[in-house]
């Protein structure tokens, strides 16, 4: 009876909204992608766009209410609107539910084995939510169901979705611990600890699709719940990994006496832009409405808006920070990371001379003409621009020292945040070496973080690190770069 009207009483506060109570739209730009740019010619914005009650916004505004900005100016071009469900592309969704004692306890105190507690709403919920994912799409699905002593994960990344669905039918509650506290009460469970290990353990790397979502259902509790600051730092050491490897982490908040924990509970959400939510209860029946947070959650990633813009004229081989705005209403959202623009090949300039000739003699000649000077004026740059010794005046934010290749021996000193390597003047660090591009790659440093990180600028010939052709990749002190004929080795110091 006691639970009961604990219960009761907490369905005042946990009725109202999800978290936070903001009387706006969500508009945020997620991931750019610019795969498809040398190929297809357009770039490719994932935008979260949601309502005051972090619904979906439907329908999906029209292609003129968008405009698209690069380093602050409007850029022209063509709009495309689609879903995320309407693309041939994964997404990898990690789901924690919660087992300890509140959780499996009859939500309405009866006692009887009929009695259904939340652990039983959260296993109906997730079969549900895996049933709407795409096995033809090769989305994967992990769940785990955190205890108070023990994290079980009870659906592995790899399993298909019927297996998922199976499991979690056929799934039974593990033995807790025995252990009480000081007044008699279950011990919290290690809930943060339980999440970090899913981000580290589960999530990051290399082998899951570029999307990563984690939706976690809890109310809070934590053995280190009433001390503010390792309450931080526990959810600080969540965000920065999961951040690292673009985590979104979506919250489902719910408690059966006190929802004093929830807030700290849904900063995990806010850290890596994903959202908070709090369990809406039905009108009809005491039974929180866990089905339908879940499948809020659902409908969020697979009706993610996808915008695709064709630019009419954007210059290549260059980082851009990309905003995009919608008119009708009036939002907006700038990417919170610099893109680098991949290079178009010579194929492409090529093949636009080539196709000058139907346009008949005078336009061939204009080209022919506009091509032989470029011809001319690429040359000279490159015969003006001598091999770059730099004036080193003062400390320096690392250095590569060229170890083989036409300037063995050269020592290149990193000063700015942003170093770019290629042929031709213009570059920071100039080589001329007929198997590097024009604007070959570069390296981006941030000093915070005291991270350097590599990008190749899509180049013809590619960027290796330690024999490893990448595109992007953390460099370490030691690490051998091979751009062309002309291997350098980075060094912190």
């Amino acid at each position: 009876m006691k639970r009961l009207l604990a219960f009761v009483l907490a369905l005042v506060p946990l009725s109202l909204a999800p978290l936070p109570l903001v009387a706006a739209i969500t508009f945020n730009v997620d991931h750019v992608d610019t795969s498809a740019f040398v190929e297809k010619g357009y770039l490719t914005f994932y935008i979260d766009y949601l309502d005051d009650s972090y619904r979906v916004v439907e329908p999906a505004p029209s292609t003129d209410t968008f405009e698209v900005f690069g380093n602050g100016d409007l850029l022209k071009g063509k709009v495309e609107v689609l879903r995320y469900g309407d693309l041939d592309q994964p997404v990898a969704v990690a789901l924690v539910i919660g087992a300890h004692a509140d959780y499996t306890a009859p939500i309405t105190g009866d006692e009887s084995e009929s009695a259904l507690s939340l652990f039983d709403l959260e296993k109906d919920a997730a079969k549900a939510f895996i049933q709407k994912l795409d096995s033809g799409a090769n989305d994967r699905v992990a769940v785990f169901v955190y205890y108070e002593n023990i994290l079980d994960p009870a659906v592995p990344f790899g399993s298909t979705m019927n297996t998922a669905q199976s499991t979690l039918e056929q799934y039974t509650l593990k033995q807790r611990s025995e252990k009480v506290g000081v007044d008699g009460t279950p011990l919290a469970p290690k809930l943060y600890r339980y999440l970090k290990e899913v981000v580290e353990d589960h999530m990051a790397g290399g082998e899951l699709p570029r999307r990563r979502i984690l939706v976690v259902m809890s109310d809070g509790r934590d053995t280190d719940a009433e001390n503010p600051k390792k309450v931080q730092k526990r959810i600080a050491d969540i965000v920065e990994p999961a951040k690292a490897d673009q985590i979104k982490i979506y919250t489902i908040g719910y408690s059966l006496d006190t929802p004093k924990y929830l807030s700290d509970f849904g900063r995990l959400a806010a850290g890596t832009g994903g959202v908070a939510r709090m369990i809406q209860t039905r009108e009809a029946t005491s039974t929180p409405d866990v089905a339908g947070a879940f499948e809020e959650v659902g409908d969020e990633l697979k009706k993610q808006l996808v915008v695709r813009f064709t630019p009419e004229d954007i210059e290549d081989g260059r980082y851009y920070k990309f905003k995009v705005k919608l008119k009708s209403p009036d939002a907006s959202s700038e990417y919170d990371r610099e893109v680098p623009l991949p290079e178009l090949p010579m194929r492409w300039k090529a093949w636009l001379i080539w196709g000058g000739v139907a346009l008949g003699g005078l336009l061939l000649i204009f080209l022919l003409v506009k091509l032989i000077g470029a011809i001319v004026r690429s040359r000279r740059e490159r015969a003006d621009a001598a091999p770059q010794k730099q004036d080193y005046n003062g400390p320096s934010k690392g250095r590569l020292v060229v170890t083989d290749g036409p300037y063995a021996g050269e020592v290149f000193h990193l000063m700015e945040e942003v170093t770019r390597f290629g042929s031709l003047a213009g570059n920071q660090i100039i080589l001329q070496d007929q198997a590097i591009s024009k604007r070959h790659a570069a390296i981006r440093i941030d000093e915070d973080k005291c991270r350097y990180e590599l990008a190749d600028l899509g180049s013809t010939n590619g960027t290796f690190v330690n024999d490893q052709k990448v595109t992007k990749c953390f460099l370490k002190d030691g690490d051998v770069i091979r751009v062309g004929n002309t291997k350098m080795a980075f060094h912190l110091k």
